[in-house]
């Protein structure tokens, strides 16, 4: 999830992550949740305490960069 939320893959969008799990039903309600998280963060800037600089705001949605990027086996 750290790979979703920093950005690695807006900085090196040719980069695909393959994830191997028994069911991953927990991932989608997750994606929401992130997704929720991200756009809190891009419209105030900050999340209870923390405070994020414009450099650290994705441009994409988690959910999006997901289904672009993680493939599951």
């Amino acid at each position: 999830m750290q790979l979703l939320l920093s950005g690695v893959f807006e900085r090196h969008p040719r980069l695909q992550f393959v994830m191997t799990e028994i069911g991953c039903a927990w991932l989608p309600p997750r994606l929401e949740r992130f997704d929720a998280l991200i756009k809190k963060i891009n419209t105030t800037g900050s999340t209870g305490e923390l405070r994020y600089t414009d450099e650290h705001k994705l441009l994409v949605s988690p959910a999006s960069t997901s289904a672009r990027t993680v493939g599951s086996v």
